[in-house]
């Protein structure tokens, strides 16, 4: 019913919490004609091997929710004593740490290991590449639950639909997945009070639908701490959540060449600017005047809506993060609108602007 592995590791003796599905005794064979109850086990002790426990005619399936076993496999793998230092976090923006994914921590460790997922391997220290290597999908405890799907179960239904999916596609462990779908819930009521006070939407037009959630949550996992690059979208043979190489440019945005189009196409109109308001050539990767980049993940033209953009003042010294459902060329003629018409009101004042 469930196996104990010895962590490679012995010098980290871990204490663990899991729920097992077993019989009154904890060592007990069990016995066909005796009831199973549920047994809840507080602590085990992951420096010593457990002989596994024998079932007859089992019918349940392994989920792993627990801290998964250290590979030793660590050739051919830069030995660094130091930590990769991440660039963008000082002492004046320690918050955002509550704000990025990072490998599971007890709610009181103010200091998470992050998770480093687009740091290429070579910038990290030994410790940090076996962190990653813990959470592949080996583990060292487990949740059974029933797989006779004649017998309606909900936490597996839920972890069919919601976890399954992601871990054979990021190549991670349920652990991980689990630990930081709290953190994303987390980030999501920020951003949901945010929207309520500022914009004045209600709960329900700012609450993600479940199917939509595990979206979010591998856009969630790939914010990462210095570089943000969803690469799991943009390269479909990529399935591995950590980075082991420098990530590629594989996208720039391109114009669309339509005549009429605001954004491409050079006019000499008054309306108009002289010149195109995007460095297409340049676009694949942008660096924030904090230093943060992020790479385009996707082929992207002036027509693509649904987009996250950032405007730079001439000056290089602010920046605005916008998003809109919209296209750019529409995006970009509504910002220039409400620039003009907030200069024009600055220009001539309240009093003119009222008996024009």
């Amino acid at each position: 019913m469930m196996n104990h592995h010895k962590h490679n590791c012995e010098e980290n003796t871990q204490s663990i919490h899991s729920i097992i599905l077993s019989s009154d005794e904890e060592n007990e064979i069990i016995d066909e004609k005796k009831p199973l109850t549920h047994t809840l086990v507080t602590k085990m002790d992951m420096s010593s091997a457990i002989e596994p426990m024998v079932v007859k005619q089992s019918t349940y399936s392994i989920i792993d929710l627990c801290t998964p076993v250290k590979s030793s496999n660590t050739s051919n793998i830069p030995m660094k004593t130091k930590d990769y230092i991440p660039k963008t976090i000082t002492t004046h923006n320690q918050a955002r740490l509550s704000l990025l994914p990072t490998f599971p921590t007890p709610i009181y460790d103010n200091h998470p290991h992050l998770l480093l997922c687009n740091v290429p391997v070579q910038f990290l220290s030994i410790e940090q590449v076996c962190r990653r290597q813990q959470y592949s999908h080996q583990s060292s405890c487990t949740l059974t639950i029933p797989t006779n799907h004649s017998i309606p179960s909900s936490i597996r239904d839920y972890f069919d639909i919601h976890h399954q999916p992601l871990i054979d596609r990021l190549n991670i462990n349920s652990t991980l997945l689990d630990y930081n779908y709290s953190r994303l819930n987390h980030c999501l009521k920020l951003f949901a009070d945010e929207r309520i006070h500022r914009l004045r939407q209600t709960p329900y037009q700012v609450r993600l639908l479940d199917e939509e959630k595990w979206v979010a949550m591998e856009f969630f996992l790939q914010v990462d701490v210095d570089l943000f690059y969803m690469k799991t979208y943009s390269n479909s043979m990529n399935k591995d959540l950590f980075s082991k190489n420098e990530p590629e440019l594989k996208f720039i945005m391109k114009p669309c060449g339509h005549q009429k189009c605001g954004v491409c196409t050079l006019s000499n109109h008054i309306t108009r600017r002289p010149q195109s308001s995007i460095d297409f050539e340049h676009s694949g990767k942008y660096r924030f005047i904090n230093g943060y980049e992020t790479i385009l993940n996707g082929p992207v033209m002036c027509y693509t809506s649904g987009i996250i953009y950032v405007l730079r003042c001439v000056c290089n010294q602010y920046e605005y993060v916008g998003e809109s459902s919209n296209n750019i060329q529409y995006t970009l003629d509504r910002h220039r609108l409400n620039g003009n018409q907030i200069i024009h009101d600055f220009l001539t004042g309240e009093q003119s602007h009222e008996y024009k």
